[in-house]
């Protein structure tokens, strides 16, 4: 495993939401018992939200509930999004949660892009031609999707901590399972 990150965080809370949608069911603690994949990913999550301090709230995480809008080492972030806006006004750190939650949905359909061809298991002619041509936009698509991860890694945890996984695991939880390994085992 690497340095967990709150943009890594971000990044997986994509990856279960492309698997499991509803977020209305990610709440209880019971969550995915019968889907150990979606479980894992989820155990994952909350250990991560618990280590950096955020509120498990995967409902109300897309709208920026996460996001601390009274700390102040986000003035940077707004100097960068004024000088974005050649001085534009009225930018205040309570805003920084809708911030987020515009950014998030931007993302959540670079995510819809970026699975489009997924499911896709075998096709020929035209119908292969598009889905060879949007996996070489989707290439593109990649870095920008990560670039957006960053940020709204940062908007989480503007100090951009690191935590190994002995912390994780023992100070928070963390599943030491390989995603991977549970992938494999589940199919």
């Amino acid at each position: 495993m690497s340095h967990p990150t709150a943009e890594a965080h971000v990044s997986e809370f994509f990856e279960l939401q492309g698997l499991a949608p509803p977020l209305e069911v990610w709440r209880p603690r019971d969550a995915f018992l019968a889907n150990p994949p979606r479980r894992i990913r989820l155990l994952r999550l909350r250990a991560m939200a618990l280590a950096l301090g955020l509120r498990w709230d995967p409902v109300g995480f897309p709208g920026g509930t996460a996001v601390d809008t009274t700390d102040l080492r986000h003035r940077a972030r707004l100097d960068e999004i004024e000088g974005l806006l050649r001085g534009g006004r009225g930018v205040e750190l309570a805003q920084l949660d809708t911030y987020f939650e515009v950014l998030f949905a931007y993302r959540t359909r670079l995510d819809a892009c970026l699975r489009f061809s997924g499911g896709v298991l075998e096709t020929s002619g035209l119908q292969l031609a598009a889905h060879v041509q949007i996996g070489g936009w989707n290439g593109d698509l990649a870095p920008i999707a990560a670039r957006v991860d960053r940020l709204l890694g940062s908007l989480l945890d503007p100090g951009g901590r690191t935590f190994s996984e002995f912390e994780l695991v023992h100070d928070h939880g963390f599943p030491p399972e390989s995603v991977l390994d549970v992938d494999i085992e589940w199919m």
